[in-house]
């Protein structure tokens, strides 16, 4: 145990249960003589408990931080939709939005 005193030192003391019990009440003796007899909960079941709670805690933290690709692009599109790219029914190429002729074979588009 470390005590302090009214300027702040500290110091480590050793403190002899036994010889403390014996200036407390009979009933309190009695109890906290039980609790060290580990007639109450055992401590390692109460550390091997909160540390597998801290593991679950953990896994669960990592699965919910990760990153999912994508995650910041939107399913639907805000834009309008692209018109459908048509094609040159002569030649095949594609016909580029607004053109009055095929780029490769200089027929005209009909519409």
């Amino acid at each position: 145990m470390i005590s302090a005193d009214e300027n702040g030192s500290t110091e480590v003391v050793v403190l002899d249960v036994d010889e403390e019990l014996t200036t407390w009440d009979e009933k309190t003796q009695t109890l906290t003589r039980e609790i060290l007899e580990d007639k109450g909960l055992n401590i390692g079941l109460i550390m091997l408990i909160a540390f597998g709670i801290a593991l679950i805690a953990g896994a669960i933290m990592i699965i919910f931080k990760r990153k999912k690709p994508n995650d910041h692009v939107s399913l639907k599109s805000n834009t309008k939709s692209k018109p459908k790219t048509m094609f040159c029914e002569y030649c095949g190429s594609p016909i580029l939005a607004g053109s009055k002729f095929c780029e490769k074979c200089g027929e005209p588009i009909n519409k």
